[in-house]
């Protein structure tokens, strides 16, 4: 949104009318308008056009209901990608335009316009980043007849309009933060086809004329800047952005193929940051478990002492005490990288924490926490206990703040939850469980009600309880916090 104080300074709006921009063919279809692919994909795409080793656009799609889509057109696919970090002592600050989108597309309201571009036989390479949440059909249609729900489903009709058509299917690179995202959009491609009873001939094409690419992305993008933020960035760049993209320096796209997808991906030749091997899993492992999964950790627990943004948090001893402990005492002792690596990749996480120039909110980290608790952390409590015989205490500490932190003192207000005084807003597609949970709690027996909730495997997707000692190791900490 433009602030008014843009308006006051009559600062011209980045679109074609002030920025020369190069159109080039439309080539890739891209689910996802927010800032992690504005920040990232579009930027290698951005820079591959400047080299020379692709000449192609984005059409991104939007699903949801936020008016990127329309920002974007009214900026003509423009935006400003600044990058901030402090490297060996010195600060860095790069801003560039970045021009590698056409247009956007908001797909419930144009399909049609969606299905034109899928139909092009110049679109060759479909990138997504709809969320860990995004790769599901819970809830899909019945049939292809009207827009499917969800991003699987839009997907696998699309395809099924391409292959109508007879043209060849897509190299299709998922970004979201699942192991083996490539497989998993694949399975649920297939599962849908069977449920809308595609015949057998399109899923012959699905499989050879298709690949799905399992990728690892990795690269700090805070949200949106705050009105303050948004002003000073605009004063600095001299004109107005509604799009402004904040990133650290820092980026790797680890993507799982062989030298012959590396030849069918023009847009990744000549960057060291992007990686096509047979196998990422060393790097998909090394980013979900020490950066992602401490993420996941320590930052309910961190807005419950009034923190907001990472690299605040970094700067109190005994938060920073918590997190190398999760770093190098419990994460890092369960996974099969060599201790030096391991030790490597968690100082420069470190050092990517206490970036002062990213406001990386709190809470936009902690956003559907539950189901990244389990996808991210889970499987390090397991492997803990399996190798040591006991429970990882920073990793059930954090849990505990993860339920504390999801008790919605006000359920009917925006700033439902509330610590020590201070308003913040819940936002966890599990809030139901956790308002029948903290009943519980609150007005019965509190082990039996965290037992009972701990099993839920509607919730968590593991009896939690079958984790020796868990269930007490977490009323502990949790008595503190609710003393606190």
């Amino acid at each position: 949104m433009i602030n008014s104080e843009s308006v006051v300074l009559n600062l011209p709006t980045l679109n074609k009318s002030i920025f020369e921009k190069k159109e080039r063919p439309e080539r890739i279809l891209m689910f996802g308008t927010g800032g992690f692919l504005r920040g990232f994909a579009s930027t290698f795409v951005d820079e591959a056009n400047e080299r020379g080793d692709f000449d192609g656009s984005i059409v991104m799609v939007q699903s949801t209901n936020s008016t990127r889509a329309k920002r974007l057109n009214e900026q003509d696919g423009l935006f400003t990608l600044m990058v901030k970090a402090f490297e060996k002592g010195a600060l860095i600050e790069e801003n560039k335009v970045i021009q590698s989108v056409s247009r956007a597309i908001i797909a419930s309201e144009q399909w049609d316009n969606l299905v034109e571009v899928a139909l092009s036989p110049r679109v060759e390479w479909v990138i997504s980043n709809t969320t860990e949440k995004g790769l599901t059909i819970f809830g899909e249609n019945e049939d292809d007849l009207v827009v499917p729900k969800t991003f699987p489903g839009k997907l696998c009709s699309l395809m099924y309009q391409r292959y109508k058509a007879g043209l060849d299917g897509w190299i299709i690179l998922p970004c979201e933060l699942l192991t083996q995202n490539g497989q998993v959009l694949h399975s649920l491609i297939v599962e849908i086809a069977k449920k809308w009873n595609y015949e057998q001939r399109f899923f012959e094409w699905l499989e050879m004329k298709n690949q799905f690419c399992s990728s690892l992305v990795d690269r700090i993008i805070p949200g949106d800047p705050n009105s303050d933020e948004q002003e000073g960035f605009e004063k600095e760049l001299g004109y107005k952005d509604d799009l402004i993209t904040v990133s650290e320096k820092y980026r790797l796209w680890a993507i799982e193929g062989n030298p012959d997808l590396y030849k069918r991906l023009p847009f990744v030749h000549h960057e060291a940051s992007i990686i096509v091997k047979p196998d990422i899993s060393l790097y998909a492992v090394r980013k979900l478990r020490l950066l992602n999964a401490t993420h996941t950790i320590f930052v309910p627990y961190m807005i419950l002492q009034g923190m907001e943004i990472v690299a605040e948090v970094m700067q109190d001893a005994d938060a920073e005490k918590m997190i190398k402990s999760i770093l190098f005492d419990e994460s890092g002792k369960v996974l099969s990288i060599p201790e030096q690596e391991i030790s490597q990749f968690a100082n420069e996480v470190l050092d990517r924490f206490r970036n002062p120039f990213l406001k990386h909110e709190l809470s936009q980290i902690a956003f559907q926490s539950t189901s990244k608790w389990m996808n991210r952390v889970y499987p390090l409590v397991q492997a803990y206990v399996d190798k040591f015989g006991e429970l990882p205490p920073m990793i059930v500490r954090g849990f505990a703040g993860l339920l504390r932190y999801n008790y919605a003192k006000y359920p009917n207000e925006k700033m439902n939850g509330e610590f020590k005084g201070k308003r913040y807003v819940i936002a966890d597609e599990a809030f139901p469980k956790y308002q029948s949970f903290w009943n519980d709690y609150l007005h019965h027996n509190k082990l039996n009600a965290l037992s009972l909730f701990l099993s839920d495997t509607s919730v968590w997707n593991e009896n939690l309880t079958h984790l020796p000692g868990f269930v007490h190791a977490v009323a502990s900490e949790l008595e503190l916090l609710m003393k606190a």
